[in-house]
Parts: structure tokens; C-alpha cells; sequence
């Protein structure tokens, strides 16, 4: 259970107001091919919400944690896509994904359950 001082408010900006970012994306590329895709996820302002390192080695956050439980529930939400390695540092995660050629009409697997992020 998650208490309710760790809560995260999530503000969606007005399209207009948000920030126009760099399309570094291949143009010609499918993304959605099979292969093997390396990631980076940062949080905004770089803010070290998954931990910190002390002694270096990295103890991960409340957030942290959560943010470890759902990188391995990746694969239970879409079949065609298996994980590898992954690293979670404090303000940042980079890991690989693997994605299997998709099925033609599928769609990811809704969730089983939903883990709330505050209250009760």
C-alpha cells in the first residue's frame, strides 16, 4: 500500500503549451518491427524520484520499486515483446526491449489489476 504522502499529480499541459521536442526518430524506420530497442526514460527536470545511490549502489524509491514491478509486468501487457537487461538510476531508466514480429490485429493485453498510486 502506498501512503498518501507519496502521491503523484500527473498535469497534462495544453497542447500548445508544451515544450516542441527534437524528433530524433528515423524517418523511413518501422518502430514497431521485431528487433531489439535500447531506451532511456528520464523524469522532468531530472528530479531523483527513484532513489539515490549511497555506497555506490543505487536504492531505489517507493517510485523506484514501482517503477522496477512494472518493467517486469511489461511482457504480461504485451505479448509480443519480451524484456533484457535494465538499469533504474535515480532520475532515469535505461533498458532494452525486445519485440517478436506482432500478430496482425492484436492489441496489448489490458491489465489484471490496477495498483493505486495513493490513498487507500
Amino acid at each position: 500500500m502506498i501512503g498518501t504522502s507519496h502521491v503523484i499529480r500527473l498535469r497534462i499541459k495544453p497542447k500548445q503549451m508544451r515544450r516542441e521536442r527534437k524528433n530524433i526518430r528515423l524517418s523511413q524506420f518501422d518502430y514497431s518491427s521485431a528487433g531489439r530497442y535500447f531506451i532511456t526514460i528520464c523524469t522532468k527536470n531530472r528530479e531523483s524520484f527513484f532513489g539515490i545511490i549511497i555506497n555506490k549502489k543505487m536504492n531505489l524509491s517507493l517510485i523506484g520499486r514501482t517503477a522496477q514491478i512494472y518493467w517486469y509486468e511489461i511482457p504480461d501487457h504485451f505479448k509480443n515483446v519480451t524484456i533484457d537487461e535494465f538499469v533504474i538510476m535515480p532520475n532515469h531508466v535505461h533498458g532494452i526491449l525486445v519485440l517478436s514480429n506482432p500478430v496482425v490485429g492484436t492489441s496489448p493485453v489490458m491489465p489484471q489489476r490496477v495498483m493505486p498510486l495513493g490513498g487507500d
